[in-house]
Formats: structure tokens, C-alpha cells, sequence
């Protein structure tokens, strides 16, 4: 028996060794099958704006794509399948205006004939100019400035008439007359009230207001009771007037022009665009921005950025972010593309989530709230899933639409009702791992076959010994 184990054993070591060596050797090869590419535009550091022509060499790629990962993510974004125009070159144009603003690793997946890689890649930066409305900026401002300056003036009525009230009633003692200053101060408070109130308590301001009021000319001489009156409704009646012109200006700048979850009045105490949701244009609305402690005036990302996958959150805000459209495009190239069309907050990034697998797009909307992405990567060919969706600057999934579920031919695309299947890919270098598995398995197999051999003959040696001897 021990000599069985023994011969298990080393078997063992010796099969396993010669995979790892195996799969070494292979490991090496590969890697020298894998050639990284040199950056010739951009290069490391750069800050880019505007039409970006990315340009790289890298020998013996079959294909290229570009995408673009945050420094502080593991989320890829796709930029484009690049065109070769000679041997090892390789091209893309890319638009940075329809990318957030921001710090990027951009980076290469290259496919040879050994599989598809991701090369080492270079850190750059998008900062494109966001244009601002300024005379309308200048009204808001000067709207504020008049509210503050009704305020100012409602004061100095309330100041004046108060000391002449009690200039009038002088035989008051004083602590009468503080009251009194006291009373009228509280009367010009409901007065005000009575603007703002709500119908169900309207009546109930008015009463109280009244109420003071009565108490206010109990409180003076009966001579001077009648000019006491004829003030008081003088006042109120100023009061009156200017609260309506202020509560007409605050409804004005308390409006969300670019519904961004500020409102027009903080948006300028705090520097923000009042008709821009994402003043920075890092992708994140300046409300939310705002809320989670972030500075919505420069392109400030999380620590660390985990996305939520979009069909694991209910939809939010649907009825402004949507996928509309989903058809066949002919690319510059002459082959066949995909167009995606929808709508979202005008003037603002948002990201295409498209299953399976999963490709990140992003892209911005116009004035109108449109947006549309041509995607230039083959899908496989079956049923899909594409979300649009807004995010905070830890990943958070803020705004959702519904899913939108499409069937891919060969040369069209159809929308469905139904849940689509999810599919996976197996791209080449994943083949290549499940195929080494596979052989391991086959080694491991034939070791133990070859180990149980030598077993049986040794057991019949065994056998034949003990029988020669009898």
C-alpha cells in the first residue's frame, strides 16, 4: 500500500509540474504576444477640449477601441472602434464635448490573434469651456437686489409710522409706549402673513391681525384715536403693496429654470448657472453636487466611485430621461451601426447603460433635452437591454428610465416587449482560459489513468510473486 501512495504522490508532483510549466511557458508567450501601444495624441498629462484625434501605434492588432476609466473607478467607458489608415496606426476621432469634464485614464483594448487585451494607457483631462448667460445671470441678481431693497423700505415704513404713533400719544408712560412699539410691530408681521397664508388660515391671520389692531388704539388716547387708525390702515396698506411686489419677484428667482434641484436666487448667492443643472460639467447636477457636499463649480469627483447597476434600481424621474428609439445606422465607414435616441434634462450629460454585455456610454443633451449616440461596436446578435441614467459623484444612480429591450439582427433592430435573455459574450482571452481549464482537467484525468495502470500491474506482479512462491 505505501508503495501505491508513493507512486500516487509523485505522479501527482510530477503531472502538476509539468502544467504550471506549461501554463508558464504559455503565459510568457502570451504576454510577448501583447504589445503596448505608444501614445502619439495625446500623450500623458495633456488637457484636451474640442475634436481630439487619439493616435497610437501598436504592431500586430487585428482591431482598437478606446475607453476611458475616472482615476478613482473601475468603470470603463467606451470611446469609439478605431480606423487603421496604414499598417500599425491606429485612429479615432473623438468629440470631448460629449464627455464630462474631469480627470480620465484613457486607455486601449487591442485584439490580436491571441485575444482582446487592455493595454497600459495614460492619464489626461477634459476641460472644455461651459458658456453662461450672463444678462439673464444679471437679472436674477438685480431681482434680489430689489426684494432686499422692498424689505429695507417695508423697515423704515414700519420705523416711521411706530414713531409717530407714539410721538402722537405722548402722555404714555414707557413702559406703554414700548408696548405699544411692540403691538405695532407685531401687526405689521401679520400683515404680512395675511398675503402669504394659505386659504384654510387666511381668515385666521386676518382675525388676529385685527384683534391687534384693536388693541393697539385701546391703548392711545381717545383724541388722537382717529388719526392713530387712519395711520395704522395707511400702513398696512403700504405693507399690503409692497409684500405683493416682493412675493411676485421671489416667485420669479424661486423657480428651478434648469431643474437641477437649485433654485434661480441660490444659484447666484452660491456662483452656480442658474440655466445650466451641471455648471462644471462633470456630468453631476449642481443640486445634487450641492446635497452630498460637493463643490458644483469644479469638476470634483468621489474618493472612490462605485456605480449602481441600473437594473437593480427602480426608475426615477422616467418621465424625463428616456430611451425613444433604437434603429440601424450606416457609419462613415460604410458599415452598419446602431443609433440611440431619447430624451433627458436639457443641457446635460447622462449615461447609456447597454446589457449584455455591459458597455458604458456617455453623451449630453441639447436644449431641448434630445440626445442621440451612434455606437459603433458590433453587438451580438439577439435580444438587449439600454438604460439612460444620471449619477452623483459616488456612483449613485439619482435619475433612471425604463429599460428599453431591442432584438439585433444582422442588418436591423426591432423593439420588444418582452424581458430580453442575457447573453455573455466569451471573448477571446476568456476561450482561452476555459479551454486551460478544460486541459488541466484532461492532465489531471489521464494522471490519475496512468497512476491506476501501474497500480493494477503492480498489484498483478504482486499476484504472480505470491503464487510462484506457493
Amino acid at each position: 500500500m505505501r508503495k501505491i501512495f508513493l507512486i500516487l504522490i509523485i505522479s501527482g508532483l510530477l503531472v502538476g509540474n509539468f502544467i504550471f510549466a506549461q501554463m508558464t511557458e504559455n503565459e510568457k508567450d502570451i504576454m510577448q504576444k501583447m504589445p503596448q501601444p505608444e501614445f502619439i495624441y495625446p500623450t500623458e498629462g495633456m488637457e484636451l477640449k474640442g475634436m481630439v484625434k487619439i493616435e497610437i501605434k501598436v504592431g500586430g492588432a487585428n482591431s482598437v477601441e478606446f475607453y476611458l476609466r475616472k482615476p478613482e473607478s473601475l468603470q470603463e467607458i467606451y470611446l469609439g472602434s478605431a480606423s487603421s489608415p496604414e499598417k500599425d496606426l491606429w485612429r479615432l476621432d473623438w468629440d470631448t464635448t460629449k464627455t464630462p469634464n474631469g480627470s480620465y485614464y484613457l486607455f486601449a483594448k487591442i485584439t490580436n490573434i491571441y485575444g482582446t487585451y487592455s493595454s497600459l494607457g495614460i492619464t489626461i483631462s477634459v476641460n472644455n469651456e461651459i458658456l453662461r448667460n450672463e444678462e439673464e445671470e444679471k437679472q436674477i441678481s438685480e431681482q434680489i437686489q430689489q426684494t432686499e431693497k422692498i424689505g429695507e423700505q417695508q423697515t423704515q415704513e414700519i420705523e416711521s409710522t411706530t414713531q409717530s404713533i407714539t410721538q402722537e400719544a405722548q402722555i404714555l408712560t414707557e413702559p406703554e409706549a414700548q408696548i405699544l412699539k411692540e403691538s405695532l410691530q407685531e401687526f405689521s408681521e401679520k400683515t404680512k402673513e395675511e398675503i402669504v397664508a394659505p386659504p384654510e388660515i387666511k381668515k385666521e391671520t386676518q382675525e388676529k391681525k385685527e384683534e391687534i389692531k384693536s388693541e393697539i388704539l385701546e391703548k392711545v388716547p381717545p383724541l388722537i384715536k382717529p388719526e392713530i387708525k387712519s395711520q395704522l390702515e395707511k400702513l398696512e396698506e403700504k405693507i399690503k403693496k409692497s409684500e405683493k411686489e416682493k412675493l411676485e419677484i421671489i416667485q420669479k428667482i424661486s423657480k428651478d429654470s434648469d431643474n437641477d434641484g437649485l433654485p434661480d436666487h441660490e444659484e447666484i448667492r452660491l456662483g452656480t448657472d442658474p440655466f445650466n443643472p451641471d455648471t462644471d460639467g462633470d456630468s453631476f447636477l449642481d443640486g445634487a453636487e450641492v446635497s452630498t457636499g460637493f463643490n458644483p463649480l469644479k469638476p470634483s469627483p468621489a474618493d472612490k466611485i462605485v456605480y449602481q447597476d441600473p437594473r437593480k434600481v427602480l426608475p426615477r424621474e422616467a418621465e424625463i430621461y428616456k430611451v425613444e428609439r433604437v434603429e440601424i445606422s450606416t457609419l462613415p465607414t460604410g458599415e452598419i451601426g446602431i443609433k440611440f435616441e431619447g430624451k433627458g434634462r436639457p443641457i446635460s450629460f447622462i449615461t447609456l447603460y447597454i446589457y449584455s454585455p455591459l458597455l458604458v456610454l456617455t453623451t449630453k443633451t441639447d436644449g431641448n433635452g434630445h440626445w442621440e449616440y451612434i455606437l459603433d461596436k458590433p453587438l451580438e446578435e439577439g435580444e438587449h437591454e439600454v438604460f439612460v441614467a444620471v449619477t452623483n459623484n459616488s456612483g449613485e444612480i439619482t435619475a433612471r428610465s425604463e429599460g428599453f429591450k431591442f432584438i439585433k439582427t444582422l442588418t436591423a433592430v426591432a423593439a420588444i416587449g418582452l424581458p430580453a435573455e442575457k447573453e455573455k459574450v466569451i471573448s477571446p482571452s476568456e476561450a482561452f482560459q476555459k479551454t486551460a481549464i478544460l486541459l488541466l482537467i484532461a492532465i489531471v484525468i489521464l494522471a490519475i489513468g496512468i497512476a491506476l495502470i501501474i497500480i493494477g500491474i503492480l498489484v498483478r506482479r504482486g499476484e504472480k510473486e505470491i503464487k510462484s512462491k506457493i
